[in-house]
């Protein structure tokens, strides 16, 4: 036989190999032996999968896209942290290597309804006289009184739960991996290597019921409190005080109503924001979202990092926190229409670098001093758009001799200082330019 020659080769369903596994399929669905309990108000079932079965019903993240705009786009349904290879790489190793030694703990997963359950312990029966009702509980076709089940009978239930799928095999809830993303992606991948074909590769998993998609977000926090996690992926995720709210709101996170354009990937006048990066020298993106959330804490309180003080003073329910939104999304807008060089980046990103080495407005000092202008305007209910058009008819290179920034935000030799007094003084500056004398 030709060495190059294809084989076209059709292999018999009887021959396939079947992956070791912990559920049995049934016209509802997938069905598994599970403990079910109560756990702070919500239903939790208890269950083991084999390894196939973890590929077969749960997923683990991406990696860290490389482009911003990727990221912004991952923004709103960002439930957990981005993978990282390295991680997941060195599980797969150390469960391969001694596949009858390793211990892997359990899997917290999510999931966005109660799932159909059959009783075994207590048997039906006794959960019918538990309820003194004529009609037992059907829990398979009443799953939303599982939580009154395990309340009454005063102890954890056995038995089988149902994952129910459509007509082509697809899962009809959500699951969210809670806790073991890392896990996850190892398993998966030992799967494709192996098939999964060990008597020791199973796994603990928890399906806790969340239907709340934000507080499903809010869990994986709580639930990973003991690994650091990015402080704007913590925003973004259970980011609840008023300042990251407020901060969403402007970046166009869970709400299009007073977002600012310019910080969106399409819009022809887009700046360049990363909501989960730092801004580098080197840095393709204008903003971050932690030098948004300080934008907007300046132009609320004339203060950086002022997420107490600014909890106190905007109630997001109250109209002085909807005020500071249409302010803040006007001002910014026309500050980035009109204000050099944000009103010539037009989305060419490559630019970016090369205008932060120019502008004192590009760097993270310059758009304080444009943040705590605006908190002038905001207090003196000022016209937002006609204060940002005056500002942009100061000069903000860094190399113009007689800047107004030098002596403050900018050192005779052309750095950058963003520390407080060199704020206070280069504001002031720019208010006496401005016609406006803040003392």
């Amino acid at each position: 036989m030709s060495k190059n020659r294809q084989l076209d080769i059709f292999i018999p369903e009887d021959l396939h190999q079947e992956s070791p596994t912990t559920t049995q399929v049934t016209a509802e669905g997938y069905v598994l032996n599970a403990q079910v309990f109560v756990q702070g108000g919500r239903i939790v079932y208890r269950t083991t999968l084999s390894f196939s079965d973890v590929k077969k019903f749960l997923t683990h993240t991406k990696e860290k896209p490389s482009s911003h705009e990727e990221l912004i786009d991952d923004v709103n349904d960002l439930r957990n942290r981005y993978l990282k290879p390295k991680k997941s790489n060195e599980l797969k190793n150390y469960i391969m290597s001694q596949p009858n030694d390793f211990i892997l703990p359990g899997l917290t997963v999510m999931v966005d309804n109660a799932l159909p359950f059959e009783s075994f312990i207590p048997s039906p029966d006794t959960i019918k006289e538990i309820f003194h009702e004529n009609d037992y509980p059907d829990l398979k076709k009443n799953p939303g009184m599982i939580k009154e089940a395990v309340e009454r009978s005063n102890t954890p239930l056995f038995g089988q739960i149902t994952i129910p799928f459509n007509e082509v095999g697809e899962v009809l809830v959500e699951l969210d991996t809670g806790d073991g993303n890392h896990r996850t992606k190892a398993i998966h991948d030992i799967v494709e290597l192996t098939g999964g074909d060990s008597s020791s590769y199973y796994i603990g998993c928890d399906f806790y019921v969340e239907p709340n998609v934000d507080k499903r977000k809010e869990m994986f926090v709580d639930l990973n409190n003991g690994t650091p996690i990015e402080r704007s992926i913590y925003n973004i995720l259970k980011g609840k005080d008023p300042l990251s709210i407020a901060t969403k709101a402007i970046a166009g996170i869970d709400s299009d109503l007073h977002y600012v354009q310019h910080l969106r990937n399409g819009y022809q006048g887009y700046i360049g924001f990363s909501p989960v990066d730092n801004v580098g020298a080197r840095s393709k993106v204008t903003l971050s979202f932690n030098i948004l959330k300080n934008v907007i804490s300046y132009i609320a309180l004339d203060q950086g990092n002022a997420e107490k003080n600014f909890k106190e003073e905007f109630d997001p329910r109250g109209p002085n926190f909807e005020r500071l939104l249409r302010f803040t999304s006007r001002y910014l807008r026309s500050i980035f229409n009109n204000l050099q060089p944000f009103s010539d980046i037009k989305g060419n990103l490559e630019k970016v670098p090369a205008l932060r080495g120019e502008y004192v407005s590009m760097s993270g000092a310059g758009l304080y001093v444009i943040a705590r202008v605006g908190h002038i305007g905001f207090t003196k209910n000022l016209d937002p758009e006609k204060l940002a058009e005056k500002l942009s008819t100061i000069d903000w290179l860094r190399d113009d001799s007689g800047s107004v920034f030098e002596g403050g935000i900018l050192s005779s030799s052309g750095k950058i200082s963003n520390t407080r007094t060199a704020l206070d003084t280069s504001t002031i500056s720019v208010l006496r330019e401005l016609g406006i004398y803040k003392y």
